[in-house]
C-alpha cells in the first residue's frame, strides 16, 4: 500500500511516497528539499503519523533526493524528535554522495542513524 503526495511550489517540486515494507513505513523523497517547500513536506510527513499512531519505524527514503538545505535537515530532526516521544525508531536510508556532504559538514551524520539503501533498514 503507497500513498502519494505531491508538493509543488515555485520552481521546488517534492514528490512524497508513503509505505510500508517489513514492518517499516518509509517516506520516499523524490525531489529537492529546502526552503521553499519544507514546511509542506513536512506537515505531510506530520499527518501520516498522525494517521498511522502504531508506527514502530519510520524511515526517510532519500534515494531520489536531489538536493538538502539546512531547512531540510530541520525537518529531519523535528521528525525524528516525534518518533523519538512516541517511543519508535527513526532512521534515514539511501542519500546520495551530494546530500550525504550536508549531513557531514553539518555533523548531522553522527545524529542520525543513516543507512546506505532501503533494504538495509529492515
Amino acid at each position: 500500500n503507497a500513498i502519494h503526495n505531491i508538493v509543488l511550489l515555485a520552481r521546488y517540486s517534492m514528490e512524497i511516497l508513503f509505505l510500508k515494507e517489513r514492518g517499516v513505513d518509509f517516506v520516499v523523497l523524490n525531489g529537492e528539499l529546502s526552503l521553499e517547500n519544507f514546511v509542506d513536506t513536512h506537515k505531510r510527513i506530520d499527518d501520516y503519523c498522525a494517521a498511522n499512531a502504531g508506527i514502530k519505524h519510520l524511515s526517510i527514503d532519500l534515494t531520489h533526493l536531489t538536493y538538502v538545505d539546512s531547512s531540510g535537515l530541520g525537518a529531519f530532526i523535528r521528525a525524528k524528535k516525534m518518533m523519538s516521544t512516541r517511543g519508535a525508531k527513526f532512521s534515514l536510508c539511501g542519500p546520495s554522495d551530494q546530500v550525504l556532504k550536508v549531513f557531514h559538514l553539518g555533523g548531522f551524520d553522527k545524529f542520525f542513524t543513516i543507512f546506505p539503501k532501503r533494504a538495509d533498514v529492515c
